[in-house]
């Protein structure tokens, strides 16, 4: 059987108590988070991206 993201994101929630914080850092690599998120609660960590610097977020939004 094939997960779906939603899938994903709810045995996330059921083994942690919160969704996983995606903050776009992995944006060049999206079609990897779900990937990573069942990495993270293999490991027992809940899937935390980092924050950006709102000077990096900044200069993307202005170009």
């Amino acid at each position: 059987m094939m997960l779906t993201y939603g899938d994903i994101v709810r045995l996330h929630v059921d083994k942690f108590g919160v969704e996983p914080v995606i903050t776009g850092v992995n944006y060049w690599r999206a079609n990897k988070i779900p990937e990573l998120i069942l990495e993270a609660i293999d490991n027992k960590q809940p899937y935390v991206e980092a924050n950006i610097d709102p000077k990096v977020l900044q200069h993307f939004l202005t170009q």
